[in-house]
């Protein structure tokens, strides 16, 4: 997939609300946990030769979810 590809992807799971963006415009899913508990899942491509080759998933703690 390309940049463009990854982006036209991604917006299309916005639109859907599967993803949301988080306060740094960042692509996020929300898993909720038991009460007060969550994680929140993030998106990070990784391009070579204008192709992607690694999406990175970090996983924070959202105690608020």
């Amino acid at each position: 997939m390309t940049k463009k590809d990854v982006e036209v992807h991604m917006k299309q799971l916005l639109k859907e609300k599967k993803v949301y963006m988080d306060y740094r415009d960042a692509y996020t899913y929300s898993f909720a946990g038991e009460a007060g508990t969550g994680l929140l899942l993030n998106f990070i491509p990784k391009y070579y030769n204008g192709e992607l080759y690694k999406m990175i998933y970090p996983i924070n703690t959202n105690l608020n979810a």
